[in-house]
Formats: structure tokens, C-alpha cells, sequence
């Protein structure tokens, strides 16, 4: 941690014993205090203070509050990836992340609509935390045209598919953690 030095002016006083010392000097006999302390009051003395420069501030999230994104990766699309937003690129907000993936919707219709484009994505989150997902992007499952949130959507499928099909060998930490996950972490702009 980095220290700060600061010079700070301060008044001295023979008048007091302890105030004197505190100042460098020796203090005035008791009898010479009271016509020393006339001459002498208002003096200035430089002193350093050292303080320790304050560490750099973490996130703060309120309690109760939902953590938010700080930001949504897309990371790759299948099709033609000369159409697209030049990935791997990170967007700040849920809607610029969705908008980048319109050109990979219209790609998937221009084929007739067979099949899905395949869509890696992840979020990380102000607390640290990383979630990573793949979109099926086509006109029936992880639609960007007629979903205003996909990413929610997608989220809630997933967490809400594992917490009434639990995979072999989970546990029921992981069943809450899943079960938590929406209500923790802000899912929408």
C-alpha cells in the first residue's frame, strides 16, 4: 500500500510543559512560562504526518441488490462471420450484446432457416462470478428478433432445466446455487 506524506503548520506555545516538548523545545521554568509565552506564542512549526493512501475501491453491491454484468462477451458465431460484429467482442449492456446477434439470426433465415447457428457467449459479473452459454440461434429456440431479454431467457431455460433434472452426482448445494442464481444476479438491462 502506498504512503502519502503531508506537511502540516501547527502552533506551538511555551506556555505548557507538554505542548513544548511536543514541539522540540524544553520548556519554560514554571516562573518565566507566563512572560516567555508572550514572546513566544505564536510561532509556526512544520511537522509530517505520514498517512497510507486509501486501497482502491472494490464494487459495491447493496445488500438485497442484484449484482449486475460488467460485461457480455460473444465470443464466436457459425455462419458467415463477415456479416457479423467482428468477434470475440464485449458489450457493456445485455441489448448492445443482443443487437450483435441479429446479423447471425438474418444469416440462419438466409439458408432457409434450417438448422441453428451455434452462438458461444459468457458474463462476468461485478462480484467476480462467470457464466458461460451457448445459443442456439435460430427461429424457434434463441430467437434475438422475438426475444426483447434472450440471455435471461436462455439463463432461466438453463437453471430451471437442471433444477428439475438433476444431473447424476449433484449436490443440494448445487441445487440451491442453481435455484438462487436469478435472484442474485441481474439477468436484464
Amino acid at each position: 500500500m502506498a504512503t502519502v506524506k503531508r506537511t502540516v503548520s501547527t502552533k506551538c506555545s511555551t506556555a505548557g510543559r507538554v505542548l513544548a516538548t511536543e514541539c522540540g523545545r524544553k520548556a519554560a521554568p514554571k516562573k518565566a512560562a507566563a512572560k516567555s509565552a508572550a514572546k513566544t506564542a505564536a510561532k509556526p512549526v512544520k511537522k509530517t504526518v505520514v498517512k497510507k493512501a486509501a486501497a482502491p475501491a472494490k464494487p459495491r453491491i447493496s445488500p438485497g441488490a442484484k449484482v449486475g454484468p460488467v460485461g457480455i462477451t460473444i465470443h464466436w458465431a457459425e455462419g458467415d462471420n463477415s456479416k457479423y460484429d467482428r468477434f470475440p467482442k464485449t458489450y457493456k449492456t445485455y441489448a448492445a450484446a443482443q443487437k450483435a446477434l441479429i446479423p447471425v439470426f438474418k444469416d440462419n433465415q438466409a439458408d432457409g432457416g434450417g438448422g441453428y447457428n451455434k452462438t458461444k457467449f459468457s458474463i462476468k459479473f461485478k462480484d467476480g462470478t462467470d457464466y458461460e452459454g451457448r445459443l442456439d440461434i435460430n427461429a424457434r429456440e434463441d430467437n434475438p428478433v422475438k426475444y426483447k431479454n434472450l440471455f435471461e431467457k436462455h439463463i432461466l431455460d438453463h437453471v430451471n432445466y437442471y433444477i428439475k433434472n438433476p444431473y447424476p452426482g449433484m449436490t443440494e448445494a448445487a441445487k440451491k446455487e442453481y435455484a438462487s442464481f436469478a435472484a442474485k444476479y441481474k439477468l436484464r438491462d
